[in-house]
């Protein structure tokens, strides 16, 4: 093969490399993303049920009158 052949496929070689790592970087920032989301909705969760168990308690103490502990 010719110098010039080579050299074109090697530049080919290396330009699909860095589009596949540029891929590869992006998903690993989109899972760092996606973890974090995980995380916020995870925390979410966790102060509704925290705000749904105090209105549940808020509603007994009004219909049975009595003080909040």
């Amino acid at each position: 093969m010719s110098s010039l052949l080579l050299g074109c496929i090697d530049f080919d070689l290396k330009f699909s490399a860095v589009g596949f790592l540029s891929i590869l970087h992006a998903l690993a920032e989109d899972d760092a993303v996606g973890q974090e989301l995980h995380r916020q909705l995870d925390a979410a969760e966790r102060e509704l049920k925290l705000v749904q168990k105090l209105c549940i308690q808020a509603t007994d103490n009004c219909l049975n009158l009595k003080k909040p502990d």
